[in-house]
């Protein structure tokens, strides 16, 4: 998933890279322009096409967080997975929402027990924030792998969708954790598809083959 909330990135990520949906939070929403919510809504779904579209609720009121994500569902459609934060009213929430048939992420999950609760409830994906909980000292792999065994003993279909991953590496932990899916901002997909290594090999056969063939020359000025 890719985090994201400017409609230009939006639409050179999603033109470039097989991404399953869009993530958002009310912080990232609050740096676009417009000021009708909906019409900051509507216009992320318009970009996501057919994908998953997250995005959270703001009161912390249970009656409200239930009246905001209906609202939410009704401007995006129902692909559309509503955030609610993993505390105790937000638990409450998203099992009524469950009950509902609305689709719900748990979110700014730090400790098992706040993922699992979200999961009982009937939370489509948790949301585990990764790289916060390892600034905080908090063994977020462990957190990750405890939960993905609730959910496989357990027998839950929600998932776990990590928060919050910076680099390749710690990717490649979460996805040996047991994670589902990731969300990662636009700069790291374009910094790691643009290692220097990979760049230096892909200059060296173009030099190499413009040396015989030509500068410029490409396989496609060989057609008969």
């Amino acid at each position: 998933m890719i985090n994201c909330e400017n409609l230009e990135l939006l639409e050179k990520y999603l033109d470039l890279y097989p991404i399953d949906g869009v993530t958002t939070n009310p912080l990232m929403l609050s740096t676009r322009k417009e000021k009708d919510y909906f019409d900051i809504i509507k216009s992320l779904r318009k970009a996501a096409g057919s994908r998953k579209l997250f995005t959270q609720v703001v009161s912390p009121v249970y009656e409200e967080m239930l009246e905001e994500a209906e609202l939410i569902i009704e401007a995006a459609g129902k692909d559309t997975y509503v955030k609610i934060p993993a505390n105790e009213t937000g638990i409450k929430t998203i099992e009524t929402l469950n009950a509902r048939g609305i689709n719900t992420l748990g979110t700014v999950v730090y400790s098992f027990l706040q993922g699992a609760m979200c999961l009982k409830a009937g939370a489509k994906y948790v949301a585990p924030f990764y790289e916060p909980m390892l600034y905080l000292g908090i063994d977020g792999d462990a957190v990750i792998r405890q939960l993905a065994i609730f959910i496989e003993k357990g027998g839950y279909d929600g998932k776990i969708l990590a928060a919050g991953c910076r680099t390749s590496k710690h990717l490649g932990d979460l996805i040996e954790d047991g994670i589902h899916a990731v969300t990662v901002d636009p700069n790291f997909l374009s910094n790691e598809m643009h290692v220097l290594p990979s760049a230096a090999f892909q200059n060296m056969f173009i030099e190499n083959w413009e040396s015989k063939f030509g500068a410029g020359v490409k396989i496609i000025d060989f057609k008969k």
